[in-house]
């Protein structure tokens, strides 16, 4: 909220496990491509107008509903 009136745009992106992770968990979960990681940072600089802003993107297969 403080950086907003001087047009900072704030997002982030919570990747889960990606495909090339080395710390898996035991038990079988699904996993994200680094490609998926990349095209929701796109898809956020594309939109860097300020439409969408101080938002998280979690980008984790469901792995953290």
């Amino acid at each position: 909220k403080e950086l907003a009136p001087h047009e900072v745009i704030v997002n982030m992106v919570s990747p889960g496990y990606l495909d090339l992770s080395v710390d898996m968990p035991k038990q079988p979960v699904k996993t994200v491509t680094s490609a998926e990681v990349a095209r929701t940072v796109v898809f956020l600089l594309d939109r860097a107008s300020g439409s969408i802003t101080g938002q998280n993107i979690e980008v984790a297969a469901g792995w953290a509903l």
